[in-house]
């Protein structure tokens, strides 16, 4: 009995001990097996299976970077008012950027969100229009504004949205001014024209020159005091030393001079001369553009008989009206008055005088007409040669003559033949043509200045 009990107490003892040990001998197991894991394998080559492995190394480089948080960030604005080609206000186009999300100045990626644009008056600070954009990508956006209005204005854009996934918001402020609208002034170019008699102390004709006058006028007809630019005259079509003429200075005014008798233009024609200002006017910018046409009145001479009547007529073409003295007289070849006729302040464009008694032979009829044509002074002449036989006469006008012709290098000597009733010589033989034009250049004036010498004398200006 004894010894049953023994052995019970043996196996129950036995049994405690065991059961105390249990729990160390798991932390023990364990504690081994995570230091083995800890050593390097002893397996190579890729078909090692186990559970102890060994762990990668770590690599710094591919760490994920962490988000660069905004710095700064803000709304540069720029306004920008809008004209047409006349320099008129037709609106306001407003660019806003996002600027500063990052320390380099640049933007991130991933930029969204809604824009807003207010336009306030700047004293009172009222809201004039205002425009939404939304679900803008990107950091920048514009927005145009009808706008006319002159004054200050402040422009406001918000903006209000997400970068990578963070929301964020900004905002930017810009004033923005409307000038008053320059009441700039309109000009044109106005034009006239008069002719003047060139004469020489004998009072032979040297020139007839056209003065063609320009101004720049305002609306009201004035001519601005602060003008600087070019003036150009071209005539159309006509070549010439004088065909274009050009002036730079400092003045509204300007005067371009033609010849009649030794440059670009002739008598009985029409020309039409393009004037051109380019230029600045008190400030302004200025470029005008007018075409001035021009009539240079002409002098027809033509002769008729009739009952024994020998008719010379002189007729004014490129004219209206016409109001001066006129002079018409019969010549030889040789120079000699046969008959002549002054009419004093005789109104009309023709006038016409009868002669009588003309013996056959050749004969020049000579036409002056000083006066004014059109309210334009000016001096025309001209001649005719016809030949005059015992059944009548017969014209024979001679086509190649001037109405307006002079020698200046032979006046004088001319003056003195005229004087003794005879023809001039010429030491260059000139055709007959010419010698005609010459007769009239001296005997015309020469009478004129005859009979009504003062009245010539304040023509020519001597």
């Amino acid at each position: 009995m004894k010894t049953n009990k023994r052995v019970m107490s043996a196996w129950l003892l036995l049994f405690m001990l065991l059961f105390m040990a249990s729990p160390f001998q798991t932390l023990a197991y364990e504690s081994a097996e995570e230091s083995m894991d800890r050593r390097p394998s002893k397996e190579s080559g890729s078909g090692a299976s186990g559970k102890i492995q060994t762990a990668p190394p770590v690599d710094e480089g591919n760490k994920p970077k962490k988000p660069v948080l905004p710095q700064n960030l803000q709304v540069d604005i720029t306004p920008e008012v809008q004209k047409d080609k006349d320099e008129n206000v037709t609106g306001l186009k407003v660019t806003g950027n996002l600027t500063g999300m990052v320390p380099d100045g640049s933007v991130g990626s991933g930029v969204k969100g809604t824009w807003n644009f207010i336009i306030q008056d700047h004293e009172s600070g009222k809201t004039l229009m205002r425009e939404v954009q939304k679900n803008v990508i990107g950091e920048g956006a514009e927005q145009e504004f009808p706008w006319k209005d002159a004054g200050t204005y402040r422009v406001i854009v918000q903006w209000k949205g997400e970068w990578d996934r963070r929301p964020l918001g900004a905002k930017g402020e810009a004033l923005f001014t409307v000038e008053e609208p320059v009441d700039e002034k309109k000009y044109s170019v106005n034009a006239d024209h008069t002719f003047e008699v060139l004469g020489y102390d004998d009072q032979t004709i040297e020139d007839v020159v056209a003065h063609v006058s320009a101004k720049l006028e305002d609306e009201n007809g004035y001519v601005p005091e602060k003008v600087q630019g070019t003036w150009s005259f071209d005539i159309k079509g006509v070549k010439g030393d004088q065909a274009h003429q050009e002036f730079t200075h400092e003045d509204g005014r300007v005067t371009a001079d033609y010849s009649l008798l030794h440059d670009t233009m002739s008598t009985g024609k029409m020309y039409d001369i393009e004037i051109r200002f380019e230029g600045n006017v008190a400030g302004q910018d200025v470029s005008k553009t007018f075409t001035y046409p021009l009539a240079v009145p002409g002098l027809n001479v033509d002769y008729d008989d009739n009952d024994e009547k020998h008719t010379i007529s002189g007729e004014i073409t490129l004219g209206k009206k016409a109001q001066g003295d006129w002079v018409i007289g019969i010549f030889t070849p040789d120079g000699e008055q046969v008959a002549q006729e002054v009419l004093d302040d005789r109104e009309g464009l023709k006038q016409s005088v009868d002669f009588k008694e003309l013996k056959p032979g050749k004969y020049v009829g000579v036409v002056v007409f000083r006066g004014s044509v059109d309210d334009k002074e000016l001096g025309l002449f001209h001649s005719v040669s016809f030949q005059v036989d015992q059944q009548g006469g017969d014209n024979k006008p001679d086509d190649d003559s001037n109405s307006v012709v002079s020698d200046p290098d032979t006046g004088e000597q001319i003056m003195d033949d005229v004087k003794g009733g005879k023809i001039p010589q010429t030491s260059t033989q000139q055709p007959q043509r010419m010698l005609y034009g010459v007769i009239i250049a001296g005997i015309g004036f020469f009478l004129l200045g005859f009979v009504y010498r003062q009245k010539i004398g304040s023509w020519l200006g001597i």
